[in-house]
Formats: C-alpha cells, sequence, structure tokens
C-alpha cells in the first residue's frame, strides 16, 4: 500500500512486475551457471577415467615384453608399483578437495 500511495497504482504494479522479472532473470542465470559448472566436471571425471583405462591398457599390454627380461622385470615390477601408488594417490587427493 505505501509503493501505491507515493507512486500510484499502475506504476507501483509495475515496479513490482519489474523487481520479480529481475529476480526471475538472476534465478535462472544462476541455474544455467550450476549447469554448466555440473556438465565440465562431469566432462572432466569421464577425461580422467579414459586416461585410466588407457593407461591400465598400455600397461597390460607391454607386461609380456617387459617379462623377457630378468633385469627390467626386476627393476621394472617395483617402478611399475611406485607409479601405480602414485597415480593412485594423486587420484584420490583430487576427489577429496
Amino acid at each position: 500500500m505505501v509503493l501505491a500511495d507515493l507512486l500510484g497504482p499502475l506504476i507501483a504494479a509495475l515496479v513490482l512486475a519489474g523487481t520479480f522479472l529481475v529476480l526471475a532473470l538472476a534465478v535462472y542465470v544462476g541455474s544455467l551457471i550450476g549447469r554448466s559448472h555440473r556438465q565440465r566436471e562431469l566432462a572432466e571425471r569421464r577425461r580422467a577415467k579414459e586416461t585410466s583405462t588407457f593407461l591400465t591398457t598400455a600397461a597390460l599390454t607391454a607386461l609380456p615384453l617387459l617379462t623377457k627380461s630378468p633385469m627390467l622385470l626386476r627393476l621394472g615390477l617395483p617402478a611399475a608399483a611406485i607409479a601405480a601408488i602414485a597415480l593412485l594417490h594423486k587420484d584420490g587427493d583430487k576427489d577429496e578437495s
């Protein structure tokens, strides 16, 4: 009633309509920002999963070749285990933050 008394009933209705329109647009833009953020996170997870799958496949493919040499088997197996632990530890840290 105060707004209508100050500006008149028609102008007060237009001011309220404009205010609610701006609020509705702000909510819509916020939902668009949230959706793009979720899509970006999903793409990043998918990319990390594909990279992990590729590295695992490459390691399994190279395993028979590495087992032919006793020296590489002695040095490569611990190095591969340490690298795998480092990769898993790095991925675990990324999920926690």
